[in-house]
């Protein structure tokens, strides 16, 4: 294969992985089952999280690897592309601290299913409005946490880059339809919320 069909292919591959999983985090799919499944869409959480995983790495697997080097960084930059590296992750650990993981999972709502207490109005997930700590100084910190492991890195090759590239692009698609049910759930107490915090990045230009 030539490098420009290996390109093609990788990013196919990770449009239908966000294909999917989009759909599948869509509403109007939520409350299409919902009509037909009742409340046994308290399992529709943990069930889209497998599905994401198994996609996702069915995407990286299937992938051809162009293992061509762009760049590989020497000492210092090396030490401290890492060091960036380290306080991402420390940053996406403390805003996932923010948010109910067993919720985030789904195996909160098949708790509450089983206790006989489950809203099935809230569709998958119960949702709430954080709006403290990472979150008043931009509305998808994870995403920027996420953004700024990935592209802080020390060697870097095709496939890398182009997955890179793949998994940004899915960050602010991801988040413009997130954001539209955050509005129709929170309607204008999230507009507000918007209006005075940036999206990702911590800057008012990236709004």
């Amino acid at each position: 294969m030539t490098i420009v069909t290996d390109i093609i292919i990788i990013v196919i591959l990770f449009g239908l992985f966000g294909l999917i999983h989009s759909i599948m985090a869509a509403d109007f799919v939520k409350h299409r089952l919902v009509n037909k499944i009742g409340s046994q869409i308290a399992w529709y959480r943990l069930f889209f999280n497998i599905v994401s995983v198994i996609t996702f790495v069915a995407a990286w697997y299937l992938s051809p690897k162009p293992y061509i080097l762009i760049y590989e960084l020497q000492y210092p930059w090396d030490i401290v592309m890492v060091g960036v590296q380290i306080i991402a992750v420390i940053g996406a650990v403390y805003a996932f601290r923010f948010f109910d993981g067993l919720e985030f999972l789904g195996f909160r709502q098949v708790l509450r299913k089983e206790r006989g207490n489950y809203d099935q109005s809230e569709l998958d997930e119960h949702y709430t409005l954080e709006i403290n700590g990472p979150y008043k100084y931009m509305r998808h910190p994870i995403y920027f946490f996420s953004i700024m492991y990935l592209v802080a890195r020390p060697v870097l090759y095709l496939f890398d880059l182009i997955f890179v590239i793949c998994l940004i692009i899915y960050f602010f698609i991801g988040a413009f339809f997130e954001e539209k049910k955050l509005v129709a759930r929170f309607g204008v107490k999230y507009i507000d919320y918007k209006k005075n915090v940036p999206a990702i990045f911590p800057i008012k230009l990236f709004r």
